[in-house]
């Protein structure tokens, strides 16, 4: 019995390149041909197909195959970058074709030619021929005018049947837009999840997934409604330029100071914004303090952001003349500009993206930090503190002011205390009385909290008179009306002059930094 002759060494050899698309490829169709199979209930039906490895086409720029899910793009980018992509396309002696594979490039298939197999990603194909076997596309646009004799599955994408299009196996349409030509022939009738025609007001969802998410870019060019978020967001960076210019040049002068620093303070604050989320909901306290702690996280990131974009444009003023972009708002609209072009790249725009919002948090989180180490600096030529045992009503009212921030980590800690206590005895439900009675009675005994001790913080009235009871009722109650406004009647406190909240004005009360040496107990 002859046996076939073994190829040689050197003829089996394939470039490592084609090695890697091989592979690929074969991850690829088992990912598609298996979701295709999980919508429509038969996987035994497609069992054969991911069997079948095939050989690969190339065409003009396609080295290597991806896979069909988000989570592996990082991989599609790594190969990418390793695998060599031939210069140009390779000549075919016949019409008939192979296996065909495209990524990030245009795939076609003429009325005179056939392939085995089809698959193409990230681009856009054009079927007029013949594909004897399955035809894949994802996050792609692609147009059937021709005969598939198995199966067409289209992920994430747009899809054209055309007048001549005739598809003899199964066709799932999986999150994209569909349209079909009357004289279109699909076999069987096609398993549609996610498209258009179920979802139509999900379509600029699925429009930014593909060309955006599914790309690593925060801007793509073709979704519209993306530029308008994105400007909306620009005059929102210009309006922060313009009412609190101090926070802003805090965060650029944090950035030409600790950049290092500011991006792994933004790192550590991204990390632990989750757990101290859940820790606070889990606690039984997330319906009143949440959305302040979710506020403050929001506008830190907001503010920062800010910064990074005006340290930018100082850096591009420099760089091109000394001197040049010195103005705020001129050094701002010239960083929207630059980082908005590096968004609509691939991968780099994600990078970008990321890199300076974790820099603008990490800025805002250094500099709010530095600003509550220097309240209790007493600036050149103020007078001299009053002694501690000296300190009447009209001292008290002479103490520094304290603003937003120091008051935020002190409720914290409040929040934590008596959610902790209330979680024990009452599994959260009783937290809402516990924490109206843990201010009321300690504002009226303390003036302070145990939070407030920590940070040396003290709550006089206005007029000079001791705290009573109705005062810290009615502070406590205003409070009330300080966090359903969005939180912004905490955050006043930053803003005024005064360094008073919606809640302080409404009690007529002042919140003061005492100084060391003073007994808070």
């Amino acid at each position: 019995m002859n046996r076939a002759p073994q190829p040689s060494r050197e003829a089996s050899s394939v470039p490592l390149n084609q090695c890697v698309a091989q592979v690929g490829n074969l991850l690829f169709r088992r990912l598609a041909v298996g979701g295709a199979s999980l919508a429509q209930g038969t996987p035994a039906d497609y069992q054969s197909a991911t069997q079948q490895t095939g050989s690969l086409c190339y065409g003009s720029r396609a080295g290597i195959t991806g896979l069909g899910c988000s989570w592996l793009l990082a991989l599609i980018a790594a190969l990418l970058l390793v695998s060599p992509l031939p210069a140009q396309s390779e000549s075919f002696t016949n019409k008939e074709l192979r296996e065909v594979i495209r990524v990030l490039t245009d795939l076609e298939i003429r009325a005179d030619e056939e392939a085995t197999e089809a698959v193409v990603i990230f681009g856009r194909g054009t079927m007029n021929g013949v594909v004897r076997r399955q035809f894949t596309a994802f996050a792609s646009d692609v147009t059937i005018n021709g005969r598939i004799d198995r199966d067409l599955v289209v992920l994430f994408g747009k899809v054209k049947l055309g007048p001549e299009a005739d598809v003899r196996g199964k066709t799932s349409f999986i999150g994209c837009a569909v349209e079909r030509s009357p004289g279109a022939k699909l076999a069987y009738r096609p398993v549609e999840f996610g498209t258009s025609d179920w979802f139509p007001k999900l379509r600029w969802a699925t429009d930014y997934l593909t060309q955006g998410v599914l790309l690593l870019r925060p801007l793509p060019p073709g979704v519209s409604w993306a530029w308008v978020a994105a400007g909306m967001f620009a005059l929102v960076y210009l309006l922060l330029q313009i009412v609190f210019p101090a926070s802003v040049q805090a965060g650029v002068g944090t950035l030409q100071e600790r950049p290092v620093t500011s991006l792994f303070s933004g790192l550590l604050a991204s990390i632990l914004f989750a757990p101290v989320c859940v820790l606070l909901v889990a606690t039984g306290i997330g319906a009143l303090l949440l959305p302040l702690v979710v506020m403050a996280f929001a506008v830190a990131v907001l503010v920062g952001k800010t910064a990074v974009l005006r340290f930018v444009g100082h850096q591009l003023g420099r760089q091109v003349r000394p001197g040049c972009l010195e103005n705020g708002l001129l050094a701002l609209i010239t960083g929207i500009a630059l980082l908005g072009l590096l968004y609509m790249v691939p991968v780099l725009g994600a990078f970008a993206w990321g890199t300076a919002t974790l820099l603008g948090l990490g800025a805002t989180v250094v500099a709010a930090v530095q600003h509550l180490g220097k309240e209790n600096e007493r600036p050149a030529g103020e007078l001299p503190p009053v002694p501690v045992d000296a300190l009447g009503a009209a001292g008290e009212a002479a103490l520094p002011r304290v603003g937003f921030w120091r008051r935020f980590i002190a409720t914290v800690l409040d929040a934590l205390l008596v959610g902790a206590i209330a979680a024990i005895m009452s599994k959260g439900l009783l937290f809402p009385p516990f924490w109206f009675l843990y201010h009321v009675v300690l504002w009226t005994w303390k003036g302070t909290t145990i939070g407030g001790i920590v940070f040396g913080l003290k709550i006089i009235r206005e007029d000079g008179r001791p705290m009573t009871f109705a005062v810290a009722f009615v502070r406590v109650l205003a409070s009330v009306f300080s966090l359903l406004a969005l939180g912004l009647g905490f955050f006043w406190a930053g803003w005024s002059r005064e360094k008073r909240a919606w809640h302080d004005t409404i009690a007529g009360t002042i919140v003061v930094q005492a100084p060391r040496g003073m007994s808070l107990v």
